[in-house]
């Protein structure tokens, strides 16, 4: 739109203040503006899709609310978790989280809460800690926690300085945060690195049956020269006198013996009822 179409109808909020009015059509239609808008609906579509399921309320509420209906407070980790699951599962992928960086963001948690607890540490039953969050999210980046904002007091968040200052190589380390393109390019050589073996696995199934292809042709030929063999030596025993030695077939192969002197052997292994001539 542009500005004169947007001074047409203010809202009722701005009241009467029109110069701050026009001063926010100025920067929602200049070029500086719409760039960071496009490129904020790019971020958008790369997450695949929503944020969460805790709709416009701030999880802070959600908190206050589930410590009403409970009479408990309940758990930092567990409610944000439970705002990133998909009542029902994706009905292409099955996942039961609303997005990748979503099952990142707790994955990364769990993990990190596990090195620096212990692995039998369970996140879900503990207190939220404000230093795995600062670790597995490269601590307040863009001014706010990468899981648990705004569940926690600021004032308690520990600084990237504070929590690198004296740390010992045994300890957990600061990760850094994933951006939704990283996981979009991670997810597209996953499934790169999948068809391509996919393919290498039907290649071999083609080379294997070919090799089985020829095997069979081998056994069928080698079959056949067998048949023909025993019938011209049939034909030969039928046709010749009595008293006369059968001569060499006008044909060999490989596998048979074409000396005469193995010929009587050869016809009375193949032809055991008849009689040597």
């Amino acid at each position: 739109m542009a500005p004169w179409q947007y001074l047409q109808n203010p809202p009722q909020y701005v009241g009467n203040d029109e110069p701050c009015f026009l001063a926010m059509v100025m920067w929602l239609t200049c070029p500086q503006y719409l760039k960071k808008h496009e490129e904020g609906k790019l971020k958008r579509a790369e997450m695949r899709g929503g944020s969460h399921i805790q709709g416009s309320i701030p999880l802070s509420l959600h908190m206050q609310a589930e410590e009403v209906r409970t009479g408990a407070k309940p758990n930092v980790f567990s409610l944000i978790r439970k705002m990133k699951t998909r009542r029902t599962p994706h009905p292409e992928t099955g996942s039961t989280w609303v997005n990748e960086q979503a099952e990142t963001q707790c994955t990364a948690y769990v993990s990190k809460y596990k090195q620096k607890h212990g692995e039998t540490s369970q996140p879900e039953a503990e207190d939220f800690d404000v230093e795995v969050a600062v670790l597995a999210g490269e601590g307040m980046k863009h001014g706010r926690l990468w899981l648990g904002d705004g569940c926690v007091d600021p004032t308690t968040v520990p600084t990237l300085r504070q929590i690198r200052r004296g740390r010992k190589s045994g300890q957990p380390q600061v990760e850094t945060r994933p951006r939704a393109s990283d996981l979009a390019v991670e997810r597209l050589r996953v499934e790169m690195a999948a068809r391509e073996q996919q393919a290498q696995e039907r290649q071999a199934q083609l080379e294997q049956q070919l090799r089985d292809y020829q095997q069979q042709q081998q056994m069928h030929q080698l079959m056949m020269q067998q048949q023909q063999t025993m019938s011209w030596m049939m034909s030969q025993a039928a046709l010749s006198p009595q008293g006369t030695q059968l001569s060499t077939p006008p044909f060999s192969f490989s596998w048979m013996q074409t000396s005469p002197q193995m010929m009587p052997n050869m016809q009375q292994q193949m032809m055991p009822n008849m009689p040597l001539i």
